[in-house]
């Protein structure tokens, strides 16, 4: 199935083979419009204290 070119914000958006939007671009977008800043980068989701947090109380009701 072929997927057609996604822009958001003037950001051209990658969609792999399964349809998948590719969450740096989406960001990048998010950061052109000033909607997001670069603390907030996919990398840097499972670095913040709030979703370390998270995770350990997730791990504590297994």
């Amino acid at each position: 199935m072929k997927y057609p070119t996604v822009s958001v914000n003037g950001v051209s958006v990658r969609v792999d083979e399964d349809g998948r939007y590719n969450l740096n671009d989406l960001h990048a977008a998010a950061v052109a419009n000033g909607e997001a800043t670069e603390s907030q980068r996919p990398s840097n989701f499972l670095r913040s204290a709030q979703i370390k947090r998270f995770i350990s109380a997730l791990k504590a009701k297994a």
